[in-house]
């Protein structure tokens, strides 16, 4: 899969685009858990690309996971995932950088590649 697919939203079942192939058979453990990972597949690729796009304003200074979920509004695992999906795919990466979340502990700071 290529980077440009990652965010159309024709592209269906795109948990693991950075394999490159087909979507490996999903092992979830429950129906439920199975349901809602494909409840993602139409608002994956819009979600994907508001946090990159999120990253990329952020230039130099990053975001942490903990900052993505606050500016956005979403989830921890929906912005996790999503963005954990984009340093797959390479388009993201880990600046070495730590910032406290708002917890107070310490979380990567995640800026974009391009």
């Amino acid at each position: 899969m290529t980077p440009d697919q990652l965010f159309d939203p024709s592209v269906t079942d795109t948990r693991k685009p950075w394999q490159g192939g087909p979507p490996a058979p999903a092992v979830f453990g429950s129906d439920t858990s199975e349901a809602a990972a494909r409840s993602m597949d139409a608002t994956a690729p819009s979600l994907r690309l508001d946090v990159l796009m999120a990253i990329q304003a952020a230039g130099n200074r990053g975001l942490t996971d903990d900052e993505i979920e606050v500016k956005l509004g979403l989830r921890h695992q929906t912005a996790s995932a999503r963005r954990r999906e984009l340093v797959q795919a390479g388009l993201v990466l880990d600046s070495r950088q730590r910032r406290p979340t708002r917890s107070g502990r310490q979380a990567s700071v995640w800026i974009a590649t391009r």
